[in-house]
Order: structure tokens, then C-alpha cells, then sequence
């Protein structure tokens, strides 16, 4: 159970930290807005199941490939 739990943690934790880098340097070295669907893409990876609930976009694509990578994840462990 600890190791679900942990890895809830460390996966939103981490793909936070992806998204923010990736949105910084795009913001930084580009002329994109940061509010597109790359953007939420990452925070359906990053909320995975709750992404999705909504209709289907980019976050709950983002969100279907979370949700599978996740799985994959914690049944390797």
C-alpha cells in the first residue's frame, strides 16, 4: 500500500516538475502561449484517472496515457 501511495506522490510531484520545465522553456525560447493543449496534455499525464472525467480533448488523452503508464508502472514494481 505504501508503495501506491508513494508513487502517487512521486508521479504528480514529478510530472508537475516536467510540465513547468517544459511550459518555462517554451515561454522562455519561443513565442507559444503556454495555455495550449500541449499544456494540457501534461496535466492530464499528471492527473491521470481524474482527466478523464471531462469530455474528450487533449487532457483527457493526456489522461488515458497517464492512467496506462501508471498501471504499467506500479505492476512492475
Amino acid at each position: 500500500m505504501f508503495e501506491f501511495i508513494g508513487l502517487v506522490v512521486v508521479w504528480w510531484l514529478s510530472w508537475i516538475f516536467i510540465g513547468m520545465l517544459i511550459n518555462g522553456f517554451r515561454l522562455r525560447y519561443t513565442d507559444q502561449k503556454i495555455n495550449d493543449d500541449l499544456s494540457a496534455f501534461l496535466i492530464g499525464v499528471a492527473i491521470g484517472p481524474i482527466a478523464l472525467f471531462p469530455p474528450l480533448d487533449n487532457k483527457t488523452l493526456g489522461g488515458l496515457i497517464g492512467t496506462a503508464a501508471f498501471i504499467a508502472i506500479y505492476l512492475s514494481l
